[in-house]
């Protein structure tokens, strides 16, 4: 109701002179291609009114445009999960529609491939290359190219050179051979670079052609491709000036594309041709971290889209007798006008928590994009700039990396998920990545404690609570020993903190609100408290935390 409102007014406003149909281009756009500030916001409100409407009106046509497009913005956000459900719905829109069976196979096939490149993104190549076969089945010629093409980067990028060179000769037996073709040059530089793969000699001159095609062509994106490939290449044959002189070029071309996740790309070429060994772990480390955050991130609505699709029949035939039901209901009884009621309350309510959920997803988001950027990337940038000049110590160089990797771990912490089943071996992590040399936890009766006996909800309660202490204690407290004592009474467990800082203000900051909060949500109690005896810290001053829940 919010967006509709919203789209309404902001319509309104700047004098919408145009259909909704015409300016579906315009949206579409901007939601792909954002320029300016609130581009983004406005183009995702209107497409999110639009699907309401759609379904609403039954529109299927516009309905799946509409999600197909929306999917395609939410990868290009990062939003998986999102873009995974709208494709899926799509989908489903699809297969109820009857009708129209040109256009129900173009789309199916353009949703079928979105789905395999979330998949391939996310390193799930069975999946992806199922998702990838189901649109070849249906693809016309010009589809089918990339399809193939698609398909043989899954088995690139799993080390499958023959198989993905079988793959790629197809898509250029099947493309037009013209140097001014987008997709010749593509298929053309992944096959050279596949050849180059298993020492083929063919495979160089496949990458200089389309490199020089591509120029003719001012193809920047092909370019930077191009570049990609022969940095490779040279660096893979221990010729690192040649190597050096494409990551060059590769950062040219990423500056002109005004594009962070071309420049992030081209900047790692430099990373790689480095020699210090602790430079390239912190690259590697980094992509594991990477890594694991996307499959952590792991919810697919495909696999319940499988089961569904085979409990088609059966639901729809429950559907059917569940809608007789009412209607014999509203003849027989005013009091299921009462029901209906209470469920229509609670709908809007489930579907408003939902919209309320989505956004606090989406600007969690862009805090951690935030912090990324100012505390993670300007370092990085800092530290290429140091490796440029020869004197900057190396002492200092490692000092800055490690500096890096610390508030890489430490925004990976904040956001992580919790694992409750593994809570034991989850706590002993969080105590050990705050002890440092000058910096000691002690913590006691900590395995006499029986966590099956505490519920998920009060485990992650917990786990954020001290994760908060310990960050307050390393920022703000000077502490060099804190201490964690355990009390656990049935499914009741009480928890003491103390440490010997340099003591407590009697005011509470976001973090120890936040803490509050938390014991309140659970019903449980808090006590803040200087730690003045010598028993709860090794001085006279410091800290003092107890709380049950």
């Amino acid at each position: 109701m919010k967006i509709a409102v919203f789209s309404f007014l902001f319509c309104f406003v700047v004098g919408f002179s145009q259909t909704q149909t015409d300016s579906i281009p315009y949206y579409q756009n901007i939601l792909l291609n954002p320029e300016k500030e609130g581009d983004l916001t406005k183009a995702y409100l209107f497409f999110e009114n639009q699907i309401e409407n759609n379904r609403k009106k039954r529109d299927t046509i516009n309905l799946i445009r509409n999600l197909h497009v929306l999917a395609i913005a939410q990868i290009n956000l990062g939003l998986f999960y999102e873009s995974e459900q709208s494709a899926i719905e799509a989908l489903q829109w699809i297969e109820n529609n009857k009708s129209n069976i040109k256009q129900k196979t173009s789309n199916s096939v353009g949703l079928y491939n979105l789905l395999g490149n979330l998949y391939k993104k996310r390193h799930y190549y069975d999946k992806a290359l199922n998702y990838y076969n189901k649109a070849i089945r249906v693809a016309q010629k010009t589809d089918s190219i990339n399809l193939l093409n698609n398909i043989a980067l899954v088995y690139k990028e799993q080390a499958n050179y023959p198989k993905a060179i079988s793959f790629l000769s197809k898509a250029l037996d099947l493309t037009e051979k013209n140097p001014h073709n987008i997709t010749y040059n593509r298929v053309l530089d992944n096959l050279g670079f596949v050849k180059t793969k298993l020492q083929d000699k063919e495979g160089l001159s496949f990458l200089l052609k389309a490199l020089n095609n591509r120029k003719q062509n001012k193809d920047l994106i092909g370019l930077f491709s191009s570049y990609r490939h022969l940095f490779y290449y040279y660096k893979d044959h221990h010729k690192n000036q040649i190597a050096k002189a494409y990551a060059d070029s590769s950062y040219a071309i990423a500056k002109k594309l005004k594009s962070n996740s071309f420049l992030k790309e081209a900047l790692s070429f430099y990373l790689l041709l480095n020699e210090n060994k602790k430079i390239n772990e912190y690259k590697t480390v980094t992509d594991s971290i990477e890594k694991e955050q996307k499959f952590k991130q792991n919810k697919f609505a495909a696999l319940k889209y499988d089961i569904n699709k085979e409990k088609q029949v059966a639901l729809t035939y429950k559907l059917n007798l569940e809608r007789q039901k009412k209607i014999k209901t509203i003849i027989l009884s005013i009091g299921f006008f009462i029901l209906l009621l209470l469920s229509l309350i609670f709908y809007i309510l489930k579907g408003k928590h939902r919209r309320e959920k989505i956004k606090e997803i989406y600007k969690t988001e862009q805090e951690i994009a935030k912090k990324v950027h100012d505390e993670i990337a300007n370092e990085v940038y800092g530290v290429m700039v140091q490796l440029q000049h020869d004197e900057t110590p190396k002492e200092k160089l490692l000092d800055n990396l490690e500096r890096v990797y610390n508030k890489t771990r430490n925004i990976s912490q904040k956001t992580s998920t919790i694992d409750t089943n593994d809570f034991k071996n989850e706590l002993q992590a969080l105590f050990a990545s705050f002890r440092t040399n000058n910096t000691k936890i002690i913590t006691k009766n900590f395995e006499t404690v029986n966590w099956k006996n505490i519920s998920n909800l009060k485990k992650q309660a917990i786990y954020r609570i001290l994760q908060e202490l310990l960050t307050n204690m390393h920022k703000h407290s000077q502490a060099t020993i804190s201490v964690i004592s355990f009390d656990q009474k049935n499914k009741k467990i009480t928890i003491t903190y103390t440490d010997n800082g340099v003591g407590w203000n009697n005011k509470k900051g976001k973090g120890l609100a936040n803490v509050e909060n938390r014991i309140k949500y659970l019903k449980g109690v808090i006590k803040f408290e200087k730690a003045t005896s010598k028993k709860d810290a090794a001085s006279k001053k410091g800290f003092k935390v107890i709380f049950t829940v």
